[in-house]
This record gives structure tokens, C-alpha cells and sequence, in this order.
């Protein structure tokens, strides 16, 4: 698929799937490492909770969940790799600004199923507020899928468009339903997906099969405000920025430059 056809799809629909993204060694390399910010991760919630229901861990990037302080580079390389930037920024019309991990497993204890949302709800209290945000800002999920993830569902093209009454009655007042129109989006292991953060998408929780899918989060336009506070923890040390390569290193300098006068005001 070239270009036009994924910024056609992008249009349109508001993701799109690259088959095949990432072969099994990577995938491989990128798991270990995810599984040991998990691990640490897991082990850090209190016990009668750690069978859930849980969703997803975040900020990968943290210094605190490895041991030895140090961030994998699997994971620091794979959210500054310049293939992806490239591809958002090119479908997008925007440079792409880091903004968040996830990390998602199968559940340990019951099925369940998450809530339809946009993630633009997260950011605003009330429907004014989160369209301005929609017109203003775009929030956009990479991912790639490290063993076969069929959990996603997505209303196409509804990030270019507000809530039916249906959807809003749905995804802000705990509704019942599906909205019209939602799909299923699977992925096999080594798929990647973008998809637009301000569509309306939802996400299944299951024991089975097995699941590791491994998320970032960019902000392609916006005010800081919009993009909320990432913390200051996400940023690499100045020792392990030393030992990254030049264009990786840069992608993360941006990064903190565009948030550190936030950060000194949260101080």
C-alpha cells in the first residue's frame, strides 16, 4: 500500500493497518523488554487487585521500572523510530510529539469489556471544552502488535465528526450498546495500527489468547494544554541520552523542550 492509499484511509476512516510491520525477532527484542516494566509494574499493585480488571500499563519510558534505572532501548527506539515519525507526519500534517506508553496484556481474572470513548473526554470536563479540543489538537495511537490482537473496535471516520446522540448517550452517559457503524480491527502478531485518539473506539479485555500489544501515543498540533502533562519521569536521563544515537536523541530533546515549562510550573 502506498502512501496516498494510507493517507486516504487515514482520511477516511481514521487508521489504518500495516500487515507484517515487525518481524519475529523484533517483536522478540520489543516484548522482553515490555514484560520487564510488567513485571515491575504488576508486582507493585496491591494483591487482591492484580487480577484486575485491568487494562493496560502506562509510561513505559520511566526509569522506574527497571531495575537498573536504565530504559530499555527496544522501547526508546521504537517510539523515536524515524519510519514511523515519518509516516505520521506525512498523514497527519504534523511533526510528531511523544506523549505516552501503553502496554496491553490478557487478564488475569474475568472477561470484560471497556468503555466507548474518545480519548479527547480524558482532557475535558464538558462538550464544549472536548470539541474545541477535537478542532484544535490531534492525538494519534501507534501500535504494534507483539502476538495476535483481535480487542479493538473503532467508528470509523468519527474522529472528523461530533457524537451522534446515540454515541454521546453511550460513551458519556454510560450508555448501553454499540454505537452504529463499529467495527472490529484484528491485528496478527508483527501488525501495526495508527488510528486517530479522538475516535470513537473501545477495548475488550480477555483471558485468552494471550496479548502483548505495545501502544504510543503522539501529538501532532495542539497547545500543551490540550496535549495534557506528560510526566517528567518519561524523559530519558541525561546519561542515557548520551548513549543514544543522534536522530533518537533529538526526537527527545523536542520532547522536553516543548514540556519543561510546564514542568517547572507543576514543580
Amino acid at each position: 500500500m502506498d502512501l496516498r492509499q494510507l493517507a486516504y484511509r487515514w482520511r477516511t476512516r481514521g487508521y489504518v493497518v500495516l500487515p507484517r510491520f515487525m518481524g519475529w525477532r523484533d517483536r522478540v527484542r520489543l516484548r522482553a523488554a515490555c514484560d520487564r516494566a510488567e513485571r515491575a509494574w504488576r508486582a507493585g499493585i496491591p494483591p487482591d487487585k492484580r487480577l484486575g480488571p485491568l487494562s493496560n500499563m502506562a509510561y513505559l519510558t520511566s526509569p522506574r521500572w527497571y531495575d537498573d534505572g536504565r530504559v530499555p532501548g527496544e522501547i526508546l527506539h521504537f517510539v523515536a523510530d524515524r519510519s514511523v515519525l515519518d509516516l505520521i507526519a506525512a498523514i497527519t500534517g504534523g511533526a510528531p510529539l511523544f506523549h505516552n506508553t501503553q502496554y496491553f496484556m490478557e487478564q488475569r481474572g474475568a472477561d470484560w469489556d471497556g468503555e466507548w470513548h474518545r480519548d479527547s473526554q480524558f482532557l475535558a470536563p464538558d462538550a464544549v471544552t472536548e470539541q474545541r479540543h477535537i478542532a484544535e489538537s490531534t492525538g494519534v495511537h501507534f501500535r504494534v502488535a507483539l502476538e495476535d490482537d483481535p480487542w479493538l473496535r473503532i467508528v470509523p471516520g468519527s474522529y472528523r465528526r461530533w457524537d451522534t446522540a446515540q454515541e454521546w448517550t453511550i460513551r458519556r452517559e454510560k450508555g448501553n450498546g454499540d454505537p452504529d457503524g463499529a467495527v472490529s480491527v484484528p491485528l496478527k502478531a508483527g501488525d501495526a495500527m495508527l488510528f486517530h485518539a479522538w475516535s470513537i473506539h473501545q477495548g475488550l479485555y480477555r483471558r485468552e489468547p494471550e496479548r502483548r500489544t505495545f501502544d504510543v501515543i503522539y501529538m501532532t498540533h495542539g497547545t500543551a494544554e490540550q496535549r495534557a502533562l506528560t510526566p517528567r519521569r518519561c524523559m530519558p536521563s541525561e546519561v542515557r541520552m548520551a548513549s543514544l544515537p543522534r536522530d533518537v536523541r533529538a526526537f527527545y530533546e523536542r520532547f522536553a523542550r516543548t514540556y519543561r515549562r510546564a514542568w517547572s510550573a507543576s514543580a
